[in-house]
């Protein structure tokens, strides 16, 4: 790996779907739904989610687009992208606790991103006591990489670069969702 960390950069993207015009940021750009000004005003093709379960992730583009947005930078609107699944997965469900982990990582990226430092590991524990909650309890014995998510590979690197953001640090390389087809 370079040193500059874009070596595989951009990303690889898991769908079609075009981003966003810029990457909302509350309090620092107009509100993507509620404002005139906002990229996604007055817009009403959204999807209420598909069927997510760890044997059929690959078809929920729901899910894909939003890891598209995550690894754009996009985490508000990434977190909004996997709202539906959570809620169509039920809160309490193996899907439905990997999705709120998830939404909770691309917070603690947003929290970062407003100057909210404090926030940041309490967000942090939080999504992952539901990442390992939902493969402990829900998902088949031996998934080593649920929704095609390393978890043991993905959330350490998560962890490393807020760590290094939140101490002004340069971080080494963004921890991209890197997806096992």
């Amino acid at each position: 790996m370079s040193s500059s960390g874009l070596e595989d950069f951009p990303p690889r993207r898991y769908t079609e779907e075009p981003l966003p015009a810029y990457r909302h940021v509350p309090g620092y750009s107009p509100h993507p739904v509620n404002d005139e000004a906002g990229h996604s005003h007055d817009r009403h093709d959204h999807e209420e989610g598909c069927p997510l379960t760890d044997a059929r992730w690959q078809d929920c583009a729901t899910y894909l687009y939003g890891v598209d947005l995550f690894n754009q930078e996009f985490f508000w609107e990434a977190h909004e992208s996997w709202e539906p699944l959570w809620h169509a997965a039920g809160h309490r469900s193996g899907p439905g606790l990997f999705v709120q982990g998830l939404i909770q990582i691309a917070a603690a990226f947003l929290l970062a991103r407003t100057q909210r430092p404090n926030a940041v590991p309490r967000m942090l524990e939080r999504a992952e006591r539901n990442l390992r909650r939902a493969v402990a309890a829900h998902l088949p014995e031996g998934t080593q990489t649920p929704f095609g998510i390393d978890l043991d590979r993905w959330v350490p690197a998560v962890e490393t670069y807020l760590g290094a953001t939140l101490a002004g640090q340069a971080p080494e390389r963004f921890p991209f969702i890197e997806l096992r087809l």
